[in-house]
């Protein structure tokens, strides 16, 4: 069975050196039934489960923790999965700013 899993790339959106870490996902499927939850490593990267393409055309992430200085991205995004593929796809986050 032809399989493929998403990669999320979580980034600081003024610099995408910046990798976040502990920043969570929810993988849904097209009916937004969430498959499973997924949580950047220190390099900012979290994977997916493998899921069959015949099953899964499309899956959906949604970002619902980031860290404590940094604005939730709250735009899903939907990737069309391509077989035998880790299909990426980054995020990025402002952070918060102060005031004076």
């Amino acid at each position: 069975m032809k399989k493929a899993q998403v990669r999320v790339i979580k980034v600081d959106l003024d610099n995408n050196e910046v990798k976040l870490k502990g920043v969570k996902f929810n993988v849904l499927d097209e009916n937004k039934n969430v498959l499973e939850t997924i949580i950047t490593n220190d390099e900012g990267e979290a994977i997916t489960s493998k899921y069959p393409v015949r099953d899964f055309e499309k899956l959906t992430l949604k970002e619902v923790k980031t860290g404590e200085n940094y604005i939730l991205n709250d735009k899903p995004q939907t990737i069309v999965l391509k077989e035998n593929e880790i299909e990426n796809v980054v995020f990025e986050n402002e952070p918060i700013k102060g005031k004076v």
